[in-house]
């Protein structure tokens, strides 16, 4: 929708959907219909984060792409710390119902300054902003793309991985393993955003600008990521709780700097396929994410070791093979900046 209908029309859309689902997620009454709003809500939010890199693609030049998907990436994590304890607050104020309805409000505003705002097509890419060609035949260049084909995996494992741990295991695992309270696991785990969001912007300029390159990038983001995993796993029993901030930290840069195969992927094919392609790797970050946080909790259930220590490296064992053959796979990935 985004190649066809372009940015404009395509945002508004999903992000009335998103107001819908978010209304009657507040006036739920019962199971169905709070679950019919939560999955309106995540139908139409999935569009925000695509439709600004298609804006990153249309509006600005090639080599500032990199600096735009960190600013993009660092203002999604921004929203991800106001929905802990920011939220968490205003629903002591107001109550969740009251909550929910303030950020309805939000976003109505947002919609409408979208709608009054955002130009339909910008002049400087006027012929280039949309695609006629068939969706069948744009999903067959996009993978049947054998560069492509070697960076789908990326996403699914180092993305999927972290999350399992940022997202979901993380807690349980400082809590069980170091005696932690959920404050303080909490905060451990606040680091991964503050590496993020501290280092986002800066690698997408350092790649643009500085070494003109995806691949090195990604490559040293997936570095990181390993060497966190490695810690994890090898190393628990001799690490203090508190060495997790900087690890966590460390786990955050990591992934800001492998993020960029969402800018390699873009780069794979003409600009007026940008939404397709940076969506058909995005959907490779979703199954990830579904993948590892399951398959894990699976593992820790059926675990047989005697003390948590172990059975957490030994289910994160799980996490350490997948950003190692991440990293494999980066390396036989091709350069895509020119």
């Amino acid at each position: 929708m985004l190649d066809r209908a372009g940015v404009k029309k395509t945002l508004i859309v999903f992000s009335l959907v998103a107001c819908l689902g978010t209304l009657l997620f507040s006036q739920g009454q019962d199971a169905l219909q709070v679950t019919m709003g939560r999955a309106l809500v995540g139908f139409g939010v999935g569009a925000f984060f695509l439709s600004c890199l298609k804006v990153a693609a249309l509006w600005f030049e090639p080599r500032e792409f990199g600096f735009m998907l960190g600013v993009t990436t660092s203002i999604g994590s921004l929203g991800s710390i106001a929905a802990t304890a920011p939220l968490a607050v205003m629903t002591l104020l107001i109550g969740w119902r009251g909550s929910f309805l303030t950020v309805l409000v939000f976003m109505l505003a947002l919609t409408a300054y979208s709608y009054l705002v955002l130009p339909h097509i910008p002049p400087q890419v006027h012929n280039r902003s949309f695609t006629q060609e068939p969706l069948s035949s744009q999903l067959k260049k996009v993978f049947t793309h054998k560069e492509f084909l070697i960076l789908f995996p990326i996403p699914f494992l180092s993305y999927g991985a972290m999350m399992a741990f940022h997202g979901l295991w993380g807690g349980p695992f400082l809590m069980q393993v170091y005696g932690l309270d959920k404050t303080t696991a909490g905060s451990i785990l606040l680091m991964v955003s503050v590496g993020f969001l501290s280092s986002a912007m800066l690698i997408g300029w350092l790649s643009d600008k500085v070494l003109k390159s995806r691949r090195r990038v990604i490559i040293a983001g997936e570095a990181i990521l390993l060497f966190f995993w490695f810690s994890v796993v090898f190393f628990t029993s001799f690490l203090p709780f508190w060495s997790f901030y900087a690890l966590c930290f460390l786990l955050g840069m990591g992934f800001a700097a492998a993020d960029l195969y969402m800018a390699m992927a873009k780069e794979m094919f003409p600009v007026e396929m940008s939404g397709l392609t940076t969506a058909s790797l995005n959907l490779s970050n979703f199954i990830g994410v579904a993948f590892f946080q399951v398959v894990l909790g699976f593992m820790l259930r059926n675990a047989a070791e005697a003390s948590a220590a172990s059975a957490y490296s030994g289910v994160f064992m799980l996490c350490l093979a997948a950003v190692v053959l991440s990293l494999i796979l980066a390396l036989f990935t091709k350069e895509t900046l020119k």
